[in-house]
């Protein structure tokens, strides 16, 4: 498996939807799965188990509910259960754009990079190749042991900031948060 999208959610099905929809026109299905982490008591989501469930490469991680407080323990448990080379947070009110981004990260060497799309966009504002976005990609094996609560601009700050890892792009894809 080349990626896997990490997508901690509450109550927000049709969002979910969205993001699977625009994931799986902009890359092979094959090639990469979405890891959805989910409350347990997150109803409004859960009555869709089952269309969540026949999609081939989407998981549902089910856990207990954690609150915005516990962001960094629903990421964890969402890397725990990936089996991607890459790690690629996302969110449940975003939607994806472009083609192909699961081949470019087969490009990528898988250390040294944190990977960004080339064009973030938040609301009606657009940056392009915005170094610290809110929509991260590491190689899974340079996130043990690191703490998942900073999962955007903090990844940033601690892998090439700190640590001098350079940033490499997802050419002609977007990551539009919508909320």
């Amino acid at each position: 498996m080349i990626c896997s999208c990490v997508v901690p959610s509450r109550g927000r099905p049709f969002a979910l939807f969205a993001l699977i929809h625009t994931l799986n026109e902009s890359g092979n299905p094959d090639n990469f799965e979405v890891v959805i982490r989910l409350d347990e008591d997150d109803n409004k989501t859960l009555a869709y188990r089952a269309t969540f469930n026949g999609f081939k490469n989407v998981k549902l991680v089910v856990g207990k509910r954690l609150g915005y407080g516990g962001f960094s323990t629903m990421c964890q448990e969402a890397v725990n259960a990936s089996s991607g080379k890459w790690i690629w947070f996302l969110t449940d009110d975003c939607v994806i754009g472009g083609k192909n981004f699961d081949q470019q990260f087969d490009k990528i060497p898988p250390f040294g990079r944190i990977v960004q799309p080339e064009i973030s966009r938040l609301g009606g504002s657009t940056y392009i190749k915005w170094e610290g976005s809110n929509y991260p990609a590491l190689p899974k094996e340079s996130l043990r042991g690191i703490d998942c609560s900073f999962t955007d601009t903090g990844l940033d700050e601690y892998f090439r900031l700190r640590n001098g890892w350079t940033t490499a792009f997802l050419e002609g894809i977007t990551a539009w948060h919508l909320q």
